[in-house]
């Protein structure tokens, strides 16, 4: 299956949710869209007047966390290779961690559509406001699975920290 056939699971948080300003950027790969829940702690960027989030250091299959590389077929083989040995249910976590609300988009063209939002959130490149893609338990209705997820390992000086279960809620008080 060549990249252009393959299909990839983002969570979104922020911008990129139906009905903000940057879902223009997936609408044309969108297969479909659900609500979800993931540990974080969420944070605004006035600066830039979109959310990041930390995400605590998962432990997938018995292995360190998994950072996207860049490497489309490598980033989808292992996404799927999780997913298929994954057990139980949804993973506790060590500490105090929010669970936030976002939701997970099914993308086509996985090669085409993990460009778009790499660029986006300037993972793998160098500059101010940098993301990390990495993969992350979610809790969707019917259970739970690893997806795609972009936050930061380190926050620019104005990032606040928000006590909400989405960024969606903040924006809407902020006006």
């Amino acid at each position: 299956m060549s990249g252009s056939d393959q299909t990839v699971r983002v969570v979104v948080y922020g911008t990129l949710k139906r009905g903000f300003r940057n879902h223009f950027l997936v609408k044309p790969h969108l297969i479909f869209a659900k609500k979800v829940r993931f540990r974080a702690h969420l944070y605004h960027l006035d600066g830039y007047n979109c959310p990041a989030v930390l995400f605590p250091s998962f432990q997938l299959a018995k292995s360190d966390r998994f950072i996207g590389s860049g490497d489309y077929q490598s980033d989808f083989q292992m996404a799927s290779s999780v997913n298929d040995i994954k057990e139980g249910s949804f993973p506790e976590i060590a500490g105090e961690w929010d669970l936030i609300e976002g939701e997970i988009f099914e993308l086509s063209n996985q090669l085409c559509a993990l460009a778009v939002l790499d660029k986006l959130e300037g993972f793998l490149i160098e500059g101010d406001l940098n993301y990390t893609r990495e993969l992350i338990p979610v809790q969707l209705e019917e259970g739970w699975e690893y997806a795609w997820g972009y936050g930061m390992d380190k926050l620019p000086s104005q990032a606040e920290r928000l006590f909400v279960d989405s960024w969606e809620e903040d924006f809407q008080s902020r006006g």
